[in-house]
């Protein structure tokens, strides 16, 4: 990943608060609850009672609030701590996602959920979620809707700019880390090449949502 920000050092209740309208407003607010609820659906329609859930770069889980077992990957060890204390982690892994230390075959479902904006091999990132997922697994991402006709991208510059250059928040200033954009051609193109696509769809035309199946 890109870790020129610095995210190791971003505090555990990062993620929380921006769900928080009082902090964020309630346009940002919603905007990163109605993509949580979101996951939280996606999962819910394919996980089974038993099944064995990897959460790549998770943060702090924020999507899991009904608690299923999910084991968390991250590099920032204060994000995953507070998933465990808030029962969304079961488990934690310290480690990057280009080189996972789990066996082949090991997850039901993977989750990559606004992840592979900020990654500069995506090919290998899906070649390391495609090991640790089971054949017939399925692969679970999200990442920000930034073509015509959604109006992510520009929401998003404007925001960054604000925050970065007025107020001199230096994560903003670099965009987030954000390195690469998408329409829903292009990461559906990009996931093709390791995945069977099951399902894609654009969440409130702000993220896309695309399910993939490992079938080989």
């Amino acid at each position: 990943m890109n870790l020129s920000l610095n995210y190791v050092k971003i505090k555990g209740t990062f993620y929380d608060e921006l769900t928080d309208p009082k902090k964020v407003g309630r346009f940002r607010s919603w905007l990163h609850n109605a993509r949580y609820q979101e996951l939280s659906n996606s999962v819910k329609r394919y996980y089974r009672k038993g099944n064995v859930v990897l959460d790549l770069a998770c943060g702090s889980c924020n999507w899991n609030s009904d608690k299923i077992p999910v084991i968390g990957v991250d590099i920032n060890e204060n994000l995953l701590n507070f998933g465990l204390k808030n029962g969304r982690l079961s488990k934690k892994i310290v480690a990057d996602i280009y080189r996972i230390p789990l066996k082949s075959n090991f997850a039901d479902i993977v989750i990559m959920s606004e992840i592979l904006e900020h990654v500069s091999e995506i090919d290998k990132v899906l070649a390391e979620s495609k090991r640790v997922l089971k054949i017939g697994g399925k692969l679970i991402t999200s990442v920000p809707y930034d073509s015509f006709p959604s109006p992510h991208l520009a929401l998003f510059t404007i925001h960054c700019l604000i925050k970065g250059y007025i107020f001199g928040d230096p994560y903003y200033k670099k965009f987030c880390g954000h390195i690469n954009r998408f329409s829903m051609r292009k990461i559906r193109s990009i996931l093709a090449n390791h995945f069977k696509i099951i399902e894609q769809f654009p969440e409130h035309m702000l993220h896309i949502f695309t399910i993939a199946e490992k079938v080989t």
